[in-house]
């Protein structure tokens, strides 16, 4: 049997202390007081414990068998529950896929430089060239309002627009 994605319910902000005990739980040396629990973990076949910190109160686990592990995390002070089902790759990948800032910037924006002569320079974004990679914006704290253009690798976002503000 292939191991499979399953989402396990975690009391919110817990979800790093719980991976944390469930690695401990498969990394420990065995005891003789362990052995009804080593034959449960062996059985578990855990491969992977997975917390992405945007999906808040749920830890991700591959696994041939998740009753195994259900089985362990029942009666912890922190779980909650199995959410049943699997998990598909492609129903997560776009919240653990970095995203460039030419994906995330839009008109409004207020942006920090980062790199170059203007470096800690903000403003807001008035163009973006995608075909040029370069975005003009604003600069906030100069006396004389001049437009600037520079290489989009060089800014980050420090301000999302809002969404149903006029754009200028």
């Amino acid at each position: 049997m292939s191991a499979r994605l399953f989402a396990f319910k975690i009391r919110e902000g817990q979800e790093t202390n719980m991976a944390l005990f469930i690695d401990d739980l498969i990394n420990s040396p065995k005891s003789s007081q362990q052995s009804e629990d080593s034959s449960e973990l062996s059985n578990a076949d855990i491969k992977a414990i997975v917390y992405i910190p945007k999906m808040n109160g749920v830890l991700l686990a591959e696994t041939s068998n998740p009753r195994y592990l259900e089985a362990l995390l029942r009666g912890q002070k922190h779980y909650k529950g199995r959410i049943y089902g699997t998990v598909k790759l492609e129903e997560i990948e776009p919240l653990i896929k970095p995203r460039t800032v030419m994906e995330v910037l839009n008109l409004g924006d207020e942006i920090e430089v980062v790199s170059g002569a203007l470096r800690g320079s903000r403003g807001k974004v008035l163009r973006i060239d995608k075909s040029r990679n370069e975005v003009t914006f604003q600069p906030a704290e100069v006396a004389i309002p001049m437009p600037m253009t520079i290489s989009i690798d060089m800014v980050k976002i420090v301000k999302q627009a809002e969404k149903g503000a006029t754009q200028p």
